[in-house]
């Protein structure tokens, strides 16, 4: 385990508000997930049939971002790579339920973004 650093560390405001953006929406997609699966089983609906299981993945993964969001306030590294894997499965489940390609792309954004701003404050986080 690397050490923890000696000097003060700050986050930075972009760092900050991305964290607190990621938190909120990864939030509010674990509700929205929940409230599709709950009105598709009320209405038995076939779309439970075609896509429950990749919904109920999405609901765990989102809730796997969010204890990654912890980790990168939390400062460990451990954090981005968890959210990392996690975008990556998320890509590959959007392509299995049909999303077109270029918008799953886009869903890689915030992958990007999380990463440049982590990778300049690296060595603050162990």
């Amino acid at each position: 385990m690397t050490p923890v650093p000696s000097y003060p560390r700050e986050r930075g405001t972009l760092l900050t508000a991305w964290l607190v953006l990621m938190f909120f929406s990864n939030a509010w997609a674990i509700y929205r997930y929940v409230a599709i699966i709950v009105d598709w089983l009320q209405h038995n609906d076939v779309n439970w049939d075609r896509h429950g299981l990749a919904f109920s993945a999405l609901i765990v993964l989102g809730v796997i971002n969010v204890i990654a969001v912890f980790l990168l306030w939390r400062w460990r590294i451990a954090g981005l790579y968890v959210f990392i894997g996690v975008s990556l499965i998320v890509f590959v489940l959007n392509l299995i339920l049909g999303i077109p390609l270029f918008t799953a792309l886009v869903g890689l954004v915030g992958m990007a973004i999380l990463f440049a701003l982590v990778n300049p404050k690296r060595d603050m986080f162990y």
